[in-house]
């Protein structure tokens, strides 16, 4: 038996994937199923951990990722949407899978498929992959400021301002 958890904030969406899902495999149980933030995390605060979570990004109350800023979620996540340009970020916080709207029941099984085929440690170990692999934000430390005919490296912790005066810039340490 695997227990499935549903975040959707349509009813026809949601009893879509609900049937598609017992169709596919027989063995899932739906735990609950929420429409909004506030409830995801009343819900996971107060109920037996799911094996997995389906989980819709453009919620009632807005978007699902900020779940994770309010709840560490350690559950694996297949994500069902409309939009493809949050696929980078749904990778950051456990997702296995990223399904487009209209749900085809094929990827539904391939990522179905996928969640069995790790186990437990391996879901875990495939999530830090991810976010090893993920870019990071980095920000430059050193700028290049004109000095006579050079250019010299300086360290921007050191700079306190900047200012413009006849087309030059300058700075301050």
């Amino acid at each position: 038996m695997m227990k499935v958890f549903i975040v959707e904030d349509e009813t026809a969406a949601f009893e879509n994937l609900k049937d598609m899902l017992t169709k596919v495999n027989p063995q899932i149980v739906i735990t609950g199923n929420t429409e909004s933030i506030v409830q995801t995390v009343n819900w996971l605060q107060k109920n037996p951990v799911p094996d997995l979570i389906f989980l819709d990004i453009h919620l009632s109350d807005g978007s699902a990722f900020s779940i994770f800023d309010i709840l560490p979620v350690e559950i694996p996540i297949i994500f069902t949407t409309a939009y493809d340009e949050y696929a980078i970020e749904a990778f950051k916080v456990n997702s296995i899978d990223y399904i487009l709207k209209p749900l085809k029941e094929t990827d539904l099984v391939r990522a179905l498929n996928k969640f069995n085929k790790l186990g437990a440690a391996d879901r875990y170990a495939q999530i830090e992959q991810i976010n090893t692999i993920s870019p990071q934000l980095r920000y430059r430390d050193k700028l290049l400021m004109p000095n006579n005919d050079q250019l010299i490296p300086v360290n921007v912790y050191d700079i306190s301002c900047f200012y413009t005066t006849d087309k030059r810039t300058c700075f301050y340490k």
